[in-house]
């Protein structure tokens, strides 16, 4: 769906795509004690959390790659109530909510900077505002679970419980954590390296 920025940020990050999320929490007690249906949310969410990961590794559309992101984040809170870590669940979607509107905000600035380019290479290029590249590593940084940021403490919860649950599932979690990281690291790489060029660029300019 497209929206306005401000708008767009609102309804991906904290009210349309998390409604379900929401409803699951909010009617827990009608299917928290049905081992059935949590092995199913277990299962469907971890394959989730996978294929976003894998797939955003290897996507150069930044619309696309912050989407996957999302889904991602929607698929770990999901592993979350699959294992009946209710409070932890909804706690990662209020963090989430945090940082994800501020990656959805700086984004769509700068993908309206660079005149509808969405190309991971160059879309930064069209902007010489330092405080949007600052926000935007911090939020993406933030997304890997980074310490003292607030990504941070609701995935340390949930690995602290996971690993008294079973040890499988925390290194599936952790292997998650990790492919989070490289995408991450990949968008902020380009990030900084596209900002040096356009930096470059501008002092050779101004100094003819």
């Amino acid at each position: 769906m497209e929206a306005p920025t401000p708008v767009s940020a609102l309804v991906h990050s904290s009210t349309l795509v998390t409604a379900g999320i929401y409803l699951l929490v909010r009617y827990s007690r009608y299917w928290e004690n049905n081992d059935v249906i949590r092995e199913i949310l277990i299962t469907l969410s971890f394959s989730t959390l996978v294929m976003a990961r894998f797939v955003a590794i290897g996507e150069n559309d930044v619309k696309k790659v912050v989407a996957l992101s999302t889904l991602r984040q929607l698929g770990l809170i999901m592993f979350a109530l699959g294992n009946g870590m209710l409070e932890v669940g909804f706690f990662h979607l209020i963090t989430h909510a945090y940082y994800k509107a501020l990656i959805f905000i700086v984004v769509g600035y700068l993908l309206h900077n660079a005149g509808g380019n969405q190309d991971l290479k160059g879309v930064f290029l069209s902007s010489n505002t330092p405080m949007l590249y600052i926000l935007l590593c911090c939020s993406s940084i933030a997304l890997t679970g980074m310490p003292f940021l607030s990504g941070f403490y609701s995935k340390d919860l949930l690995v602290d419980i996971i690993v008294k649950i079973s040890y499988y599932k925390v290194l599936g979690v952790i292997f998650t954590f990790i492919l989070t990281l490289i995408y991450t690291t990949r968008v902020v790489f380009n990030l900084i390296n596209n900002y040096r060029k356009f930096f470059s660029s501008s002092i050779k300019k101004s100094s003819r």
